[in-house]
This record gives C-alpha cells, sequence and structure tokens, in this order.
C-alpha cells in the first residue's frame, strides 16, 4: 500500500462506481481472480483494486463494504477504507429519477398512455428515489452507520488506514443551491439541509472513530481532512436531542493528519487539548503528524493553540508537517530540540512567525536539528503579509531579509554546509490575497511561565541575529 500522504497514480484508485458495478454483477462469486480490461485499468487485478476502498455516504455504498467484508478471501485485500460525507452524484440520481416520476405523473394526467416497458421503467424510477431516500433517512436518524462500521472493520483483519474527508459534502452544499437539478422545492427540504450541515458531518467523523476504537483494529494510518472546527468541540449534539459524541481516543497510530475547515466558534485552548487526548494513546508509536488550518484563523487565538501544541512529545516523531499556522520562535524551537533525535523531515506550508523572525527560526533549525528534508510552501513575512507569487527570490528577500540575487546558494550553503541536509524544496504558491502590511495584534498576556517545562531548560537562541546574510 502507499505510504501515508503520499501521491498515487489515478491509475490506483478505482473510482466507486466501478466497484458496485463489479458487485452487482457478480454477486457472491469468487473474484479473486478478477482483473479490469479497460486501458486504464488492465495491469490491476484484484489484490490492487480492494486495496483502498472508497465508502460515501450512501445506504448502497455501505452495503457494498458490508458484503467485500463478509467475503472471506476479499477482506483479506482491504488495507485502507476512504469515507467521504457526501456523494453529489446520488443526490444527482436521486433528483432524475424523481422529475423522470413526475414526467409520467404528468403525461398520465394528460391521457398519454406510455408503453409498457416505459411506465415499468418509470416505476422502478420512482421505487429507486424511495429506496435511497429511505437509506439515507436511517443513516442520519438512526444507529446502523455506527453498527454497520463496526461489523465491517470487525472482518477486515488487514485494515490499517482510515481517510475521512469532507470535501464532497463542502461541494455539495453549494452545487444543492446552484445547479439545475436541484430547484426550490427540492433542496429547501429539511432532509436534504440537514444531510449536507456541517455538524451532521463532524458526528458521521466520530461515529468512524468509535467505530474503529470498538472493532478493536490495529489502526496505523488516520487522516481527517476538510473537517468543521465543531470536530473539536466537547458536548457535539448538546444543541439538539442527538447524544453526545466524544472524540474517540486511538492508540498505535504511526500517521495522523487533521485538516481543519470553516469558521471557528471554539475555544482553541480547550480544542487542543481534545487532540491530544485523540493521540495520547499513540505518545510512542507516531511517526508522522500533518496539521492544517483554516488560513482566516484569528491571530491571537491561533498562537494559544500552537503554544498548547508544542508542549506535546512524541517519542518517535520523524515527520512534521504545519500549514496555515502562526509559529513563535522560542515554543517552536522548544518544541523541536525536543525531538531533535527523531525529527527528521520538516514542511511548512503558508505558516507566519508572529513572535521572532524567520532568520531566527531557520538558524536554530541548523544548529539543533538534523533534518535530512526541509520544503518551505508559501512563507509569510513576519506582518502577516502574504508573499507575492512573483518568484521565490522576492519570497525569500522580503520574508527573511537577505539579498535576493543569490539566494540560492546562499540559503543551500546555510542549511548543507555540513552536509546534513540532503533534500531541500521551494514552492512558490498563488494567493490570493493583497500584499497590503497589517497590523501585528497578536500581543497576549497568559500563565505560560507557569506551566513551562523543559522549554525553559533549553538554550536560548539570542544570538540567531550572526546569520551571515
Amino acid at each position: 500500500m502507499a505510504s501515508f500522504g503520499s501521491s498515487r497514480p489515478f491509475t490506483d484508485r478505482i473510482p466507486p462506481e466501478i466497484i458496485i458495478c463489479i458487485f452487482e454483477e457478480l454477486q457472491k462469486q469468487d473474484v479473486s481472480s478478477l482483473r479490469l480490461t479497460s486501458k486504464a485499468f488492465a495491469h490491476l487485478g484484484a489484490k490492487a483494486m480492494f486495496q483502498t476502498i472508497d465508502v460515501l455516504f450512501s445506504y448502497k455504498s455501505l452495503g457494498h463494504i458490508k458484503a467485500i467484508s463478509e467475503d472471506p478471501n476479499l477482506s483479506k485485500l482491504v488495507h485502507e477504507i476512504r469515507y467521504d460525507d457526501f456523494y453529489i452524484g446520488c443526490v444527482k440520481q436521486a433528483y432524475f429519477e424523481k422529475v423522470m416520476f413526475r414526467l409520467w405523473h404528468e403525461q398520465s394526467s394528460l391521457g398519454i398512455v406510455l408503453s409498457a416497458s416505459r411506465e415499468e421503467m418509470m416505476l422502478k424510477a420512482w421505487e429507486n428515489y424511495k429506496t435511497f431516500v429511505r437509506g439515507q433517512r436511517r443513516l442520519l436518524y438512526e444507529d446502523i452507520f455506527e453498527e454497520t462500521c463496526i461489523d465491517v472493520f470487525e472482518r477486515l483483519p488487514n485494515l490499517t488506514s482510515i481517510r475521512i474527508s469532507s470535501t464532497l459534502g463542502l461541494k455539495a452544499q453549494r452545487l444543492c443551491s446552484e445547479m439545475m437539478f436541484c430547484p426550490p422545492d427540492f433542496r429547501s427540504s429539511y432532509f436534504w439541509r440537514d444531510i449536507s450541515r456541517p455538524s451532521r458531518m463532524v458526528r458521521t467523523a466520530r461515529t468512524l472513530l468509535h467505530a474503529c476504537r470498538s472493532a478493536n483494529i490495529n489502526l496505523t494510518d488516520l487522516e481527517i481532512s476538510n473537517i468543521d472546527w465543531a470536530f473539536l468541540i466537547e458536548d457535539m449534539g448538546s444543541e439538539s436531542k442527538t447524544p453526545h459524541i466524544p472524540i474517540a481516543a486511538l492508540g498505535n497510530l504511526k500517521h495522523f493528519g487533521l485538516s481543519i475547515t470553516g469558521e471557528i466558534k471554539v475555544d482553541l485552548w480547550h480544542s487542543m487539548a481534545l487532540v491530544k487526548k485523540m493521540l495520547k494513546p499513540s505518545m510512542k508509536s507516531l511517526e508522522s503528524l500533518s496539521l492544517s488550518f483554516n488560513q482566516e484563523a484569528d491571530d491571537s487565538q491561533m498562537l494559544v493553540f500552537f503554544a498548547r501544541f508544542c508542549r506535546m512529545n512524541w517519542d518517535n516523531l520523524k515527520n512534521l508537517s504545519l500549514g496555515f499556522i502562526n509559529l513563535t520562535h522560542d515554543k517552536f524551537i522548544g518544541f523541536c530540540k525536543r525531538h531533535r533525535e527523531t525529527l527528521r523531515n520538516v514542511t511548512l506550508t503558508q505558516v507566519s512567525v508572529t513572535e521572532g523572525s524567520w532568520a531566527n527560526v531557520f538558524t536554530s533549525m541548523k544548529r539543533h536539528l538534523k533534518l535530512e528534508n526541509i520544503q518551505l510552501v508559501g512563507l509569510f513575512t513576519e506582518v502577516l503579509v502574504a508573499i507575492p507569487s512573483n518568484g521565490i527570490g522576492t519570497m525569500f528577500d522580503q520574508c527573511i531579509g537577505f539579498d535576493a540575487t543569490d539566494y540560492t546558494t546562499e540559503f543551500e550553503n546555510f542549511f548543507l554546509g555540513d552536509g546534513q541536509l540532503p533534500a531541500l524544496k521551494f514552492t512558490s504558491r498563488n494567493t490570493p490575497w493583497d500584499d497590503v502590511e497589517q497590523e501585528n495584534g497578536n500581543r497576549y498576556s497568559d500563565d505560560w511561565d507557569a506551566e513551562e517545562d523543559s522549554e525553559s531548560d533549553l538554550e536560548s537562541d539570542s544570538d540567531g541575529e550572526e546569520i551571515f546574510w
């Protein structure tokens, strides 16, 4: 199976529609020797096809993953499940079938007689629509989703990776309002509004985590992307009649990724406590950690969140990726120092330094870390001004302060001078922000000093000004 976070070619990703068609055609037949014959998938056998299964928020999709788990041959092939909250194709198909039935009803009322085959097709479309809605309602308002997931996970002995994404769900909210297949009477119903609301997606994500823990599977890779900030609220369900669903703590994770989106309406100090709660059983096993947050996050809140993050410790952390986050020099370097024996790869994406400077950060990273790879993507200046996309030279000229005409030689010599860093990658990203200075309103008072642990004993980096550029 591809490693966590790697980009696999299209030919290694079987669309869920193909999997569905296979089961509809083969039913209970043995497909251990099955091979697709199209050009795109001709080289893939059953082992590659069923290594990663896409599960959609669809009653039908759950039925097919359950069928896979019940097959003694196929269940051993599944290593990864990728779940999405919403599948817009289901809505399009459901509405198309509803329109077909309405058309038939209108034609019948006008005395237009259709052929027997045409009437049969219309009735089948209507039954399909009712079946779809009935199944989705059961997923929304009953416990069948968690029960099915627990049953399925227990039957997949080699399942090690779960990826939860609400990308399609977020798109569906907009598409259901804009696309022609969803007129007002269809999209305004409570059911269709409820099926795509962020709180329901959050509950589904938490339900999956509980199913993983209840099934007692050996999960090593967990990625939760494009989830709403409500995921980090402890009292989920308090505003409705639905029961409380806390965040499940999973042990033995090696790779964890969390990508948060949406408007921030939570206390980030306590939110970090929930992240720690979720990862606490994996403190000794975690090797890769990726955290990415809303690019419009409040600066002072994000600093509070990051300060608490920097107090966490992992015994075997090798890969660290941070995105859209505000760094403070002292706390970030303190975190890196505590992980200097294991940390080898660092990726910073759209990151800003709000207390300290990039020069000091890079000087401290060189002095204290034994990095093998460092990747810098679309950095911010110290005053939170987005770097324009007119070349990496300009980016480092504004961000660090040395001569852009020779940035490649100087920066590479700085990190590669002692041969510690064989791979260095720069990426200039197009950004939608205007190059306008904003005030740095990140002065906040707190009681960090009372809780500082090993960071206070770490050596100071006040000599960062000696950086040679």
